[in-house]
Parts: structure tokens; sequence; C-alpha cells
């Protein structure tokens, strides 16, 4: 059990530095340069996406008690930048490290939804016996 939640915090920890490390990548591309001036909205969105939808909500999980990743409203700190980073990779934006660094927070995003139940269940049936 321990273990389980060890490995999301892991996964929402990677989480964090890989919306961080894309949204280095976006400030500093040639092409955010552009947008800054252009469309000050447009590039402040997509970085504001990227660090507070993503990197916000996993770190509260990376650093959330055991009893609060195993139950079921759980699945938010996880979700909620699964879904931004999906949003980040369908962006028009065409810095290919932005890309490449949210997907792998959404690889890691994923698997750490896809554990989330598993460890709810556990500690559900952990408080039953208890």
């Amino acid at each position: 059990m321990r273990g389980m939640v060890m490995a999301i915090r892991l996964f929402l920890a990677a989480v964090v530095v890989c919306a961080v490390i894309a949204a280095l990548a976006v400030a500093l591309g040639d092409t955010a340069q552009q947008w800054q001036y252009d469309a000050m909205n447009r590039w402040s969105g997509l970085l504001g996406m990227l660090i507070a939808g993503s990197a916000a909500p996993a770190a509260m999980g990376a650093v959330a008690p055991s009893w609060v990743l195993g139950h079921p409203p759980a699945l938010l700190f996880a979700g909620l930048p699964l879904v931004v980073l999906l949003l980040i990779q369908l962006s028009d934006l065409d810095s290919a490290t932005m890309h490449l660094w949210a997907l792998i927070g959404a690889i890691c995003a994923a698997l750490a939804v896809l554990t989330l139940p598993a460890a709810g269940f556990l500690v559900r049936r952990r408080e039953r016996v208890a």
C-alpha cells in the first residue's frame, strides 16, 4: 500500500516537473516570443494552463497524505492535469520541446489516474478490516 501511494506521489511530482519545463519551453520559444507581442492573452493563457492547470493540482496530490490519495475524489489530482496536458498537445503552438514534455507529463498523469482507484480500494478495505 505504501509503495503504491509513493509511486502515485512520484508520478504526480513528475507531472509538476514536466509542466514547469514545458512552460519554460513555451516562454523561451520563438513562436511564444512572437505571441507575447501579438497575442498576449493567448500566450499567457497557454502558460497559465501549463502551470496552474497541471502543475498545481499535481503538486497538491504529490504532497497529499495517503488517506487523501486513497479516496475517489483524489482522481482530480491526476485527472485534471491529464486533461490539461492533453489539451496542450492539441494546441497550435509549434514548440516541439513543449509538446514532448507535455506528453511525458500526460503519461505520468495517466499512470497516476490508473493507479489511484486501486489505492482507494486498498485504503477502504484496510479501513473496513481495522
